[in-house]
């Protein structure tokens, strides 16, 4: 009987971990509330933008600068597939005390005016927090939240760590992917800004895949008991172009993040 007391609490836990992992779950609340429209804050590029930095860091605040804009454009399409109507800005707010104010207000305060001056169910807000790692694996850190303008809770809230590996040649040359290639020729860019390009447009394409269908899709309900990411995760882009995603802690995004 004693043992059968200590086996139980641990079946329980099995059965609630497993049952954290379905959509139905992670996203109660976007079930619950079922928004149609989601409108798309301006981005929050927390990263470094130093001006009195050297050259070749400097360079690579331009990279991650394009990238940032990169990210801008990215976002919406993902959101659409899902079947949300959308509306969205061009604009990136940087570092600062009013960008600090801003992002407050819009992941504490009341979210309710966007509901009417934007025809809006919902709204994204999203933050690129750092850059970090090697030319061979370069990382991202960012942020997602998706609240709701008529209850303010949030439907959505995850924290991503987006890593690429390349391989290299016996030169030293990255061997980059097809896609990082045609980024780089669209964007009349380097490879090096375009792999980092390549690297936002994953993350925002497999967040916006994990969120439900919106109810005026078809497979809007169909989705329920399919495997949800948690809210801490790692996105590993291998060098052959897969996609790994990984649990990941709380503590260990914020000491990779922010120490």
């Amino acid at each position: 009987m004693k043992r059968l007391l200590l086996i139980l609490p641990l079946i329980l836990l099995a059965i609630a971990a497993c049952k954290s992992e379905k959509k139905y779950v992670r996203y109660a609340t976007l079930y619950e509330e079922t928004p149609r429209s989601i409108h798309v804050a301006p981005l929050f590029d927390l990263t470094p933008h130093k001006k009195d930095a050297d050259s070749a860091t400097l360079c690579e605040y331009q990279r991650q600068a394009v990238a940032a804009h990169f990210f801008n454009q990215t976002i919406p399409i993902g959101i659409r597939q899902r079947g949300y109507a959308i509306t969205t800005t061009d604009s990136i707010l940087y570092p600062g005390i009013r960008t600090a104010r801003r992002l407050k207000s819009l992941q504490d305060g009341d979210p309710s005016r966007y509901c009417v001056t934007h025809d809006a169910d919902a709204i994204l807000i999203c933050s690129l927090l750092a850059w970090k790692g090697t030319p061979t694996e370069p990382r991202l850190y960012a942020e997602y939240q998706l609240r709701s303008t008529k209850s303010g809770r949030d439907l959505m809230h995850s924290w991503v760590r987006v890593s690429r590996l390349i391989d290299t040649a016996y030169n030293g040359q990255l061997l980059t992917l097809p896609e990082e290639r045609t980024i780089a020729d669209d964007l009349q860019t380097d490879i090096v800004t375009a792999i980092l390009c390549y690297m936002v447009q994953q993350a925002n394409v497999f967040i916006m895949q994990d969120i439900p269908f919106a109810p005026s899709s078809y497979f809007h309900g169909k989705d329920l008991y399919l495997k949800a990411t948690k809210q801490y995760f790692k996105a590993i882009i291998n060098s052959d172009g897969t996609l790994e995603i990984e649990p990941f802690s709380l503590e260990e995004f914020e000491n990779e993040c922010f120490l």
